[in-house]
């Protein structure tokens, strides 16, 4: 309903894709944040036991982060996209 309320207000539906998108990617960034500097001192403490040892670069956390935002932007924004384009009469005409 509040996608159908913003496009009668004159929204885009590119407005209404970047907006729902960006709300769901900083909450994506937010745990990537928390979880990466764990995930690191895990992987780190779990590789030691192993008698071939490898370097663990920063490189493979933030790779693996931001295939995770891209994977996050590419279906909400899909489904943003989705709802965006749909008639708002759709949306509001329970109300």
């Amino acid at each position: 309903k509040e996608i159908g309320i913003r496009k009668v207000l004159g929204q885009t539906v590119k407005q209404v894709t970047i907006m729902l998108s960006g709300e769901f990617v900083k909450l994506v960034l937010l745990a990537m944040f928390i979880a990466l500097p764990i995930a690191y001192l895990l992987a780190r403490d779990w590789l030691s036991h192993y008698a071939f040892k490898i370097t663990l670069h920063a490189g493979y956390f933030l790779m693996a982060g931001i295939v995770a935002v891209l994977i996050a932007l590419l279906t909400v924004g899909g489904q943003a996209f989705r709802a965006a384009r749909q008639s708002p009469v759709y949306a509001l005409k329970d109300e």
